[in-house]
């Protein structure tokens, strides 16, 4: 979570224009590590645990962070999600940390699993015109590693 925090600063240091942007980002992993760590030093149960999830992903939500398209990356198609876009977006923001969190529990197995996903985003502003900044999505790997 340190690094994640510390790599938001420098984007909002650097590009202070996108802090409207990063804001639900920095916001939804805070609560959503702040959860984890509640139910590490005191379980909370899955119900209140996942309650929690639901209501700060739908927060995230309603601060504007959404999946409104989903689009093959160098592919002809996209998809607009219209009224799914919600559903589509909580239910992201919840399954892919659960599904980290479940596999956690094998020596070195989220970390690379986290790494290998996120290397096709990271490089794919270079390979694209689409250049906007490849250092973003390329920061998580240290967050990944540290686990």
């Amino acid at each position: 979570m340190l690094a994640v925090s510390l790599s938001l600063a420098v984007i909002l240091t650097l590009r202070p224009e996108t802090a409207s942007n990063w804001f639900p980002v920095l916001l939804g992993g805070l609560l959503m590590y702040g959860l984890g760590l509640a139910d590490d030093l005191r379980p909370l149960g899955a119900k209140v645990k996942l309650a929690g999830q639901i209501l700060t992903a739908c927060l995230v939500y309603w601060m504007g962070l959404s999946i409104d398209r989903v689009t093959y990356p160098g592919g002809a198609w996209s998809v607009q999600l219209g009224a799914w876009n919600l559903p589509v977006t909580v239910l992201w923001l919840i399954a892919v940390p659960n599904i980290i969190n479940l596999i956690d529990g094998f020596d070195g197995l989220a970390s690379g699993l986290g790494i290998s996903s996120l290397r096709p985003s990271a490089s794919w502003p270079c390979t694209t015109a689409s250049w906007r900044w490849p250092g973003t999505p390329s920061a998580s790997p240290g967050r990944c590693s540290a686990s």
